[in-house]
């Protein structure tokens, strides 16, 4: 199973697995683009970015609350995130992310309070 931590740099917090599927984004393609008055078109080429979208079927309420805890780590410290995830071959690489919560899914009453469809968007910086 694939390992993925998130948090502020040196203190990542490995992310539940259980039903977990993470969705790897379509790199987005940074650029500035114009035409010019004959119709030429100009591109700057800026870089390629990566972003994830990662969700959970079921998650536990507790789970839920530090999750949004990591998160509001970016507006109580004014700094982006660290993520880190590892290859198929196990080596760890690390990115420097925004990252929000997308979907909170429903809450669902059991003998424990669980989410249902709780999911992250992380974008790299």
């Amino acid at each position: 199973m694939q390992t993925l931590k998130l948090g502020l740099a040196g203190s990542e917090t490995t992310l539940p697995t259980g039903s977990r599927v993470n969705n790897q984004g379509t790199p987005k393609q940074i650029y500035q683009q114009a035409e010019s008055i004959n119709g030429t078109l100009r591109t700057d080429f800026i870089g390629i970015k990566d972003n994830w979208s990662i969700s959970w079927d079921k998650y536990s309420e507790s789970d839920y609350l530090a999750l949004e805890a990591i998160i509001n780590l970016q507006y109580t410290n004014g700094e982006h995130l660290s993520f880190i995830y590892t290859d198929e071959d196990g080596t760890e690489m690390t990115r420097t992310v925004f990252a929000e919560i997308t979907a909170k899914g429903s809450l669902l009453q059991r003998d424990s309070f669980y989410y249902n469809g709780v999911s992250i968007g992380l974008k790299e910086c």
